[in-house]
């Protein structure tokens, strides 16, 4: 049985209702307004959405906390986005195209969480932010026109005409986060979300082929019940978007 599940980001917090509850196919995803079919598809190279993945993996691999990866990009980031966005010893600033800052706490204990800068993703003109939690991470989208802020439970994956996001998020083991993936529509000064989904499976990662198809890659953890093992693999589907005629 597949679970609907509209959640919004917050710390360990993700709350829902069910908008079906009919037993469906395992290659179709249904929300209240989209259907996402399923096929099978060929493995593709690792996606790098910002550009500079494997530097990213070289800064990071020696650090465990997700706190402390996330400051060591930041810094690393403070050259080559120094128009954007600066730090103090307690902030992040963003700059704004209109001339104004934004400002978001480094680490907040009161509120046990924490901004760092991740990204300007210049085809659709925002920032992402990744926010930490004392357990537990989502991210944001910051418009950077004009301020306006979106939280968003996983990575996101621009479409090839910049009008559309995938945001996918697995944590299949620890549970602390976020496990599906959302669609966004970029209008001209906002996000619009047209649905957020959870997942039995994790999505590891998206390649855009057209304005509604894109490759996913997904993993499954499966704890085989004669051994108790548990055994981890991946796949790939084709997947695509389309609108909900069933209502």
């Amino acid at each position: 049985m597949t679970i609907i599940l509209f959640a919004s980001c917050g710390q360990g917090n993700y709350k829902g209702s069910d908008s079906l509850s009919a037993v469906l196919p395992v290659d179709t995803l249904m929300t209240d307004s989209y259907v996402l079919t399923f096929a099978n598809a060929d493995s593709f190279a690792t996606t790098d959405i910002y550009g500079d993945l494997n530097y990213r993996i070289q800064l990071t691999d020696t650090i465990g906390n997700w706190h402390n990866r996330a400051a060591k990009i930041q810094s690393y980031l403070s050259r080559r986005f120094c128009d954007n966005f600066f730090t103090t010893d307690t902030t992040l600033v963003l700059k704004l195209s209109n001339n104004k800052t934004l400002t978001f706490p480094i680490w907040d204990d009161k509120k046990d969480e924490g901004y760092n800068f991740e990204h300007y993703f210049e085809i659709i003109d925002y920032y992402l932010l990744r926010v930490q939690f004392g357990e537990g991470n989502c991210w944001m989208l910051v418009n950077r026109k004009n301020g306006v802020q979106k939280y968003i439970n996983g990575l996101p994956y621009i479409s090839k005409d910049g009008k559309k996001i995938i945001s996918i998020n697995s944590d299949l083991e620890a549970g602390y986060s976020f496990n599906g993936l959302e669609l966004y529509s970029v209008n001209s000064d906002s996000l619009q979300t047209e649905f957020i989904k959870e997942t039995t499976w994790g999505p590891t990662d998206v390649k855009w082929m057209n304005e509604n198809q894109f490759i996913l890659k997904r993993e499954h953890f499966h704890v085989d019940s004669l051994t108790n093992h548990q055994v981890n693999f991946t796949d790939y589907k084709f997947v695509t978007i389309e609108k909900n005629t069933m209502r």
